[in-house]
């Protein structure tokens, strides 16, 4: 990704601040920017109230504020390596902190974090990671527990995934020989589908990105909690 394809995000995300997400609980946008000498961050991250618990609350906040840190911190770091002679003030570190409220209702809430920096002279990385939990006690929901039997939820998700690949040609794109998600996949849900995150250089080349998958919830109900089914 090129710089200013970079700044182009980085301004939008500064412009559109998510609105405030009003389901079980309220999920509101906090935004900062913090500009350095060399580099610039603007963030997006999500405060959570109306939950009745106001310990919970405080931990779940303190876990957003967290992951913003990291990423301000990683931008910072690539700015530490950025040329310092005559030159230096044409190169200039940026990194985005966002997020999205993929599903607030029937006692979960699902976010996906987006994590961008582009270290001033020519490379972008780019992470997304879901983070969900129960509203009623602030737990955060990993993959298997999701289902029923975690491990045929499992070998169904793979299953359905791997008919994905051959349906959207993406056979030929693969880089490891047997592609699985595992219990620390990184995923979201939906109200209506369960979207499992492949990070770049996992089980693609680096010119694919990020890859996702998502599978409706009806083909997945047999072997879901009936939490997760609205």
């Amino acid at each position: 990704m090129s710089h200013i394809m970079t700044s182009i995000i980085a301004l939008m995300t500064i412009l559109t601040a998510p609105l405030t997400n009003v389901g079980d609980i309220a999920v509101c946008p906090v935004s900062e920017r913090v500009d350095g000498n060399n580099f610039v961050f603007s963030g997006n991250r999500p405060r959570f109230s109306g939950m009745g618990n106001s310990r919970t609350e405080e931990k779940l906040n303190a876990v957003m504020h967290e992951r913003f840190e990291t990423v301000l911190s990683h931008t910072k770091c690539a700015a530490a390596e950025l040329p310092t002679d005559d030159r230096s003030k044409q190169f200039k570190a940026e990194g985005v902190f966002d997020y999205e409220v993929k599903r607030n209702s029937n006692g979960v809430v699902s976010l996906l974090l987006i994590e961008t920096v582009y270290d001033g002279k020519a490379q972008t990385t780019q992470l997304k990671t879901g983070f969900s939990f129960f509203t009623g006690n602030g737990q955060t929901i990993k993959l298997p527990q999701l289902f029923l039997n975690s491990e045929e939820g499992i070998i169904q998700i793979n299953e359905e995934i791997l008919r994905q690949v051959d349906s959207r040609g993406l056979g030929s794109a693969l880089v490891c020989s047997k592609p699985a998600v595992n219990a620390n996949q990184p995923f979201y849900l939906t109200d209506t589908a369960l979207t499992l995150i492949i990070p770049t250089m996992t089980w693609f080349g680096g010119n694919m990105g990020i890859v996702e998958f998502t599978i409706p919830i009806s083909k997945l109900k047999d072997h879901l909690n009936p939490g997760f089914v609205p």
